[in-house]
This record gives structure tokens, C-alpha cells and sequence, in this order.
């Protein structure tokens, strides 16, 4: 199998596939996956994320990676800057599809292409104005959404007041991008809905730890609780968020169980498997000949709350009756 290593505008770029490819009309297929903080080593089928399931769901189809399939891999490590880079190299490269994770990076692939295919898992594509329709995309856009809109923000909004009856003032995490897009806009409604400011400080450009460790700084005295978006960023930095919300003694409400399991206090969660095995299913389908514009955009179906007592206690935070009666599930 071949393996190259080169520098894109100062970020690694991976590609690994056959030395040699068959003719037109063959098996043979070409994958690019532009991330926008995820590190090259963490998109691989061997790892435990969602992006190796993906990959692991492509085998499954005949798409092997070094034998059947060629996988690019661009990865902006934080930086906005070097994310519309990429985009633009994914997009000269001429794969059969891309895999683009974040509206942002959907976005910013829809801004250079119409006629390469794209399957993203981003956040409400209609408000990011990448398609028309959830149910006919049109184009050259599918995929799955992770955000439903205001609707799933006033539900977790109202988590948070249920946790916190005082409540007046929620730190929103989230990367600046993500304050001046849809995303932030509904979250904003949201708080209104609910009776509630949202405040920041934004996370910065480039989206690093310390970015988020200033973000938190001097947060403990301007909010009352903490709500984390679904940004991709934030699942990289996943850990260090939860380490942060810990030390700022506020509850925090994340909107992925991953973030309870690594010792997060609640979440108001989706199921990621699935959508990700979806992508999966239009990936395989656009490279059999299925056009993405007809393959409706997959939203989610079941919504789950968690909660995790022990970290609870660290943070010596007690869950109201009410709260552990509205549970899915209950960490220890």
C-alpha cells in the first residue's frame, strides 16, 4: 500500500491508497475527508471515533481502504485560515466524494464546487444555505444534520434552568465561528425563549487548548451554568472541555453522552452512531451512482438525556428529583 506524507500550507495532509488503480469503471474509489481540527492519525479505521466506525462501515460495502479505496485526509487543526486551504486542495484533488465534518467546512466546499459530491455532517444545512430542502438537496450536498434547529436548543436551555431554577446566564462554548452563524443565532433565540442570556468569551482562532482554557477564564463569575456546542472543535478538545467545566464549579450541559462518559455532568444527546453510519450508507451510495442532490438529508430521530452523579459530587452539584426522574440513563 502506498502512503505519502506532504505539507499543505504548513498542515499534514495524508494519502493512502493502491499504487496503481484500475481502469475507468472500476471498484477503485477516492475519498477525501477534510476535518477542522481533528488530527490525521485520529481519521483512521482503527480508531475508536465516529470517523473510524464510518470507515470501518465502508469495508463492510467492498470500500477497503489500499485495496478498493483511496482516502485523503485534510485536517485544519483548529485553524479557519487553513480550513478554506484545504477545502481548496480537496477540491482541486477531483475525489469521487468528500466527507466534510462541520458546516463550516460544508460551506466552505459548497463556496468551490457544485459538481463534486459532498456528504457532511454539519449542523441545520438549510440555514447554512448549502441546500434548498432537507428532503430534496438538490446539488451536489447530502448528509446528515447534528443540530435540528432552535427547537433542540430550548429543550436544552430548559434542561439547564431545570438544574439551575436561578439561572440567568449560560456560557455558551463554542468556536467564534460558530457565534456568527445559524448555529448561534438559534442558540441565542433559544435563551431568549427560556428568559436567559448566553455570554462568552468566544473560543478564538485557532481553536487550541489554550484557546479553550481562556475562553473559561474568569467565566465562574458572569454565568451560572455552562452549555457546549456541537461544534467538531469541541468534540477534539472532548476531555479538556469536561476538565474545564469541572473546574469552573458550574453545571454543564454538553450535547453528546461522550462528553458524560468522559466525566461530563449532563447530556441532552443524539445518537452519533447512527448518523455517521448513515453518511456511511450515501457515501457507498454516490459511489455506486446515486446522485447526493437525491438523497434526502438524514436528521435524528431519538434524543436521550444522561446524567453522571459522580461528577455530581465532585462539583458538589445535587440533581433535583425531577431531573433524575427525566433521565435516560444514569451514570455512576
Amino acid at each position: 500500500m502506498l502512503r505519502r506524507h506532504f505539507i499543505a500550507s504548513g498542515l499534514m495532509v495524508t494519502v493512502s491508497g493502491k499504487a496503481a488503480w484500475g481502469a475507468p469503471g472500476s471498484a477503485n474509489r477516492r475519498l477525501a475527508i477534510v476535518h477542522p481540527s481533528e488530527p490525521p492519525q485520529n481519521l483512521t479505521r482503527a480508531n475508536g471515533n465516529l470517523v473510524g466506525n464510518t470507515l470501518r462501515r465502508l469495508e463492510k460495502s467492498g470500500f477497503v481502504e489500499g485495496q478498493t479505496l483511496e482516502i485523503e485526509r485534510y485536517c485544519a487543526l483548529g485553524s479557519t485560515d487553513m480550513l478554506r486551504t484545504l477545502a481548496a486542495a480537496a477540491v482541486q484533488s477531483h475525489p469521487d466524494v468528500i466527507l466534510a465534518i462541520s458546516g463550516k467546512t460544508v460551506s466552505e466546499l459548497k463556496r468551490l464546487t457544485d459538481t463534486v459530491p459532498i456528504v457532511g455532517v454539519m449542523s441545520d444545512p438549510v440555514a447554512y444555505g448549502v441546500v434548498s430542502s432537507l428532503s430534496h438537496p438538490g446539488g451536489n450536498v447530502t448528509g446528515a444534520s447534528v443540530d435540528p434547529g432552535i427547537d433542540i436548543w430550548v429543550k436544552r436551555m430548559a434542561l439547564l434552568k431545570e438544574a439551575v431554577p436561578e439561572l440567568k446566564r449560560v456560557f455558551f462554548v463554542a468556536p467564534d465561528t460558530t457565534w456568527t452563524t445559524s448555529v448561534g443565532r438559534s442558540v441565542r433565540a433559544a435563551a431568549g425563549t427560556i428568559g436567559v442570556e448566553l455570554v462568552g468569551p468566544p473560543v478564538e482562532n485557532p481553536h487550541h487548548e489554550t484557546d479553550y482554557a481562556k475562553a473559561f477564564f474568569g467565566v465562574a463569575d458572569r454565568a451560572e451554568a455552562v452549555l457546549v456546542s456541537s461544534a467538531a472543535e469541541n468534540r477534539t478538545f472532548g476531555p479538556q472541555i469536561v476538565k474545564l467545566a469541572e473546574a469552573s464549579r458550574l453545571p454543564a450541559l454538553f450535547p453528546y453522552r461522550n462528553y458524560v462518559v468522559e466525566g461530563g455532568l449532563m447530556a441532552h444527546d443524539i445518537d452519533l452512531t447512527d448518523i455517521w453510519n448513515r453518511v456511511a450508507d450515501q457515501i457507498v451510495g454516490i459511489f455506486k451512482g446515486d446522485k447526493p442532490g437525491d438523497l434526502p438529508i438524514y436528521q435524528p430521530k431519538r434524543f436521550r438525556f444522561v446524567i453522571n452523579m459522580a461528577a455530581a459530587k465532585a462539583i458538589d452539584f445535587e440533581f433535583s428529583r425531577n431531573l433524575i426522574a427525566m433521565a435516560d440513563e444514569v451514570l455512576d
